[in-house]
């Protein structure tokens, strides 16, 4: 069982989750679980492992239903949406690492220009860091059979 009744009154349960949630998770939740009962309050609980769902006054709660439906929820598999945009910092490394390809191939060129400094470190270097050949559609097209 993923989730467990902790403690349940006429307008307020709580329910401990077997797994603390990620942010994201839990932000999914919330919004499902609102979407699915808007007559009550919903929140998750301090650390991502539960969460307390409040009804007002005259609605009684049902904690067989809501724990039916949270149990369902945390069992289904992940959702699948968009990927989130990079960060700042994200953005910045992967300039950087750009930046390093282009100067570790062209300290690679002179290398192999110039005897005095070898060009071949320079190339692996800036292989690890993701450099690739470009690949002309010409050599694509005769690869492929006929």
């Amino acid at each position: 069982m993923l989730v467990e009744l902790r403690y349940a009154t006429s307008d307020r349960l709580r329910y401990r989750f077997k797994s603390q949630l990620t942010v994201r998770e839990a932000s999914f939740l919330e919004q499902s679980f609102s979407y699915e009962f808007p007559q009550y309050r919903f929140r998750i609980t301090s650390g991502n492992f539960g969460c307390v769902i409040c009804a007002e006054q005259d609605i009684n709660l049902n904690p067989v239903d809501l724990g039916l439906w949270l149990e369902a929820f945390m069992s289904s598999a992940p959702v699948q949406g968009p990927a989130e945009p990079p960060t700042q910092l994200e953005v910045f490394k992967e300039q950087l690492r750009l930046k390093s390809i282009d100067g570790f191939i062209a300290l690679a060129v002179l290398g192999w220009v110039l005897p005095v400094l070898p060009g071949t470190p320079f190339f692996l270097m800036a292989w690890w860091l993701g450099w690739r050949p470009p690949v002309s559609d010409k050599s694509e097209t005769e690869v492929q059979p006929s």
